[in-house]
């Protein structure tokens, strides 16, 4: 069943209402006439998984390929496996750069 916001116009109290869709309305009047639901997006859980968790090989190896062939992209950053020497390499590039500043 999803969850969904309803706040008070005069207060402002925002409350979490659990409920069937059928029942939303009937949910909404037992609070009474000043309370209105908030519109937004619904919450999806993916039973705390990333994204990159979810994927199977196939994307994975992609992204791997795309990865490889631009390393300096955030991408790149985040899928490559660094040696040691790149790690190191990495750092005293970094500290350069923060020393121009």
């Amino acid at each position: 069943m999803p969850t969904y916001e309803i706040q008070n116009e005069k207060t402002g109290e925002v409350k979490e209402v659990f409920c069937s869709y059928k029942d939303k309305e009937k949910e909404l009047k037992k609070y009474g006439k000043d309370w209105n639901y908030l519109i937004g997006a619904p919450s999806i859980n993916y039973d705390g998984k990333e994204v990159m968790a979810r994927a199977d090989s196939g994307w994975k190896d992609h992204l791997g390929r795309i990865a490889e062939a631009h390393p300096t992209s955030k991408l790149g950053q985040e899928m490559h496996r660094k040696t040691a020497k790149e790690i190191k390499t990495q750092k005293i590039i970094n500290d350069h750069r923060k020393r121009k500043k």
